[in-house]
């Protein structure tokens, strides 16, 4: 792949970053988009889960339910050192690298593994997440291959990033929301008790013009206003 053709696949990815309102949608579209520029048996999206390990978001090729359900803590086997280092790693054969992780190289498909290429996601300094793609055949990926990787690696490190941002502010939105609700709900209810209480306190007192009672005319009708 020439530099113009690698710009052409940055200048697309950016475009799905742009047109899609969805993460997982715009992620899974760059995949699709890199597996076509680069051929390979299978590649993933990791990030770090609630409790810190990373897991594969999204994964495009072949890959199995048992490969997806793997999770490494950073700095564990190659994709959680890249994920700690901030460094991209390239290998033409796993099964010589000591790096690997036993449980994790013989699980479904992984097990077919033999040339790896993992590249950090990486926004103004922050890993976000980690990309890699992996085939059957030894020495399948090239130093250009990386090469290609790594820019477009920043530029979805950069969408990620600022994805999460936008989920953050959705959900303190949805929990401000949801919060504003409960108290209305609690305070609606006492509040028409009230309401229609004081109504029929005014509609006695108005029957009974010019008696003694009638003095608790005005401080009804200041319940009433404030209730209201």
């Amino acid at each position: 792949m020439n530099e113009l053709e690698q710009a052409k696949l940055l200048a697309a990815i950016a475009r799905d970053a742009a047109a899609s309102s969805d993460l997982d949608d715009c992620l899974r579209r760059v995949m699709d988009r890199l597996h076509a520029a680069i051929r390979f048996k299978g590649g993933s999206l990791a990030f770090p889960d609630d409790d810190g390990s990373l897991a594969i978001r999204v994964a495009v090729g072949v890959i199995d339910e048992a490969a997806r359900a793997v999770r490494l803590r950073p700095g564990e086997g190659i994709v959680g050192t890249v994920f700690s280092s901030g460094s991209s790693f390239r290998t033409g054969d796993l099964d010589g690298e000591s790096r690997v992780t036993p449980a994790a190289r013989t699980v479904g498909t992984n097990r077919l593994m033999r040339s790896f290429l993992c590249v950090p996601l990486a926004h103004q300094g922050t890993i976000v997440g980690v990309l890699e793609i992996d085939s059957a055949s030894a020495d399948a990926f090239t130093a250009e291959d990386q090469e290609l990787r790594e820019p477009g690696a920043t530029v979805l490190a950069g969408v990620v990033r600022l994805a999460h941002i936008a989920e953050r502010e959705r959900a303190a939105r949805l929990a401000r929301d949801d919060f504003f609700a409960a108290v209305t709900h609690d305070l609606r209810n006492p509040l028409t008790v009230i309401r229609g209480q004081t109504q029929r306190l005014l509609r006695r007192h108005a029957g009974r013009s010019g008696q003694a009672g009638d003095a608790d005319a005005g401080p009804l009708g200041a319940i009433l206003t404030q209730t209201d």
